[in-house]
């Protein structure tokens, strides 16, 4: 395992965890409970050696998203050997039911910024974040319901000190695409990046990534990271990044 995997795993370790309103860990696994009912943001997921019975373990963590009524994913990485769990998550009837390419993307060189000039794109405090998730919403499908929450979620993490800044684009004064960017002691993460679907394929995302790695880069951290829907694994390609590995999301077979 590189240390550059390992540090872009804490990363997300990092953004999961300030989002999160409940987390359960223990013998060297963490589960974290945003509190919204999108499986795609609540994962639980191996953080240390593990220790004790793997399907004891498994129950534990079963449990704890029951509790809230969340759907959820067990995450596995290549941050640490993982066959066992994957075999224990198999004996308990989960499968895989996802995997998604993480990237990097080096900061060291000069960043291509002519994109940037094109769009009116700016960074917003707590006050403007209701720009921000109006594009999130219809980016992403959400209901009205799961992103006011995740809106407040992002309220909460900024009260709790966390380390993320906002990203907004405008046409015309409208807000038309958005994202984060959150840094940490282990590096720099985008997340987030969704343009309003009229205006997609315009270059706003990418205009929106490159604004948070210029970002970055004046902040001193030597690469920016992210993690690719099916969508934007082109995208990323295109402008330079580099896959370093693949997430594996494993979830209970209702069959």
């Amino acid at each position: 395992m590189s240390n550059l995997i390992q540090a872009v795993h804490k990363t997300q370790e990092y953004f999961l965890m300030s989002l999160s309103k409940d987390i359960y860990e223990e013998n060297g696994v963490t589960a974290f409970a945003p509190g919204i009912g999108d499986p795609n943001i609540n994962f639980a997921m191996q953080t240390s050696k593990i220790e004790g019975d793997l399907d004891k373990i498994i129950q534990n963590v079963e449990k704890f998203y029951d509790g809230f009524h969340l759907s959820w994913g067990w995450m596995i990485n290549p941050s640490r050997d993982q066959a066992a769990l994957k075999a224990a998550l198999e004996k308990r009837g989960y499968k895989l039911t996802g995997s998604y390419p993480v990237f990097t993307f080096s900061l060291k060189p000069p960043l291509p910024l002519d994109d940037i000039k094109k769009f009116d794109v700016k960074e917003v405090g707590k006050k403007e974040l209701k720009d921000w998730i109006l594009p999130q919403q219809d980016a992403f499908q959400a209901t009205e319901a799961d992103a006011l929450n995740y809106l407040n979620m992002h309220e909460i993490a900024l009260q709790k000190k966390a380390n993320f800044r906002h990203f907004v684009a405008y046409n015309d004064g409208v807000p038309v695409s958005a994202g984060t960017l959150s840094l940490s002691a282990h590096g720099a993460r985008i997340d987030d990046i969704g343009t309003e679907p009229d205006f997609q394929r315009k270059g706003l995302g990418t205009a929106l990534t490159l604004y948070a790695m210029r970002v970055a880069k004046e902040l001193g951290y030597p690469w920016v990271c992210l993690e690719a829907s099916d969508k934007g694994v082109l995208l990323y390609k295109s402008m330079g990044f580099k896959q370093i590995y693949q997430n594996e999301i494993y979830g209970r077979n209702e069959a």
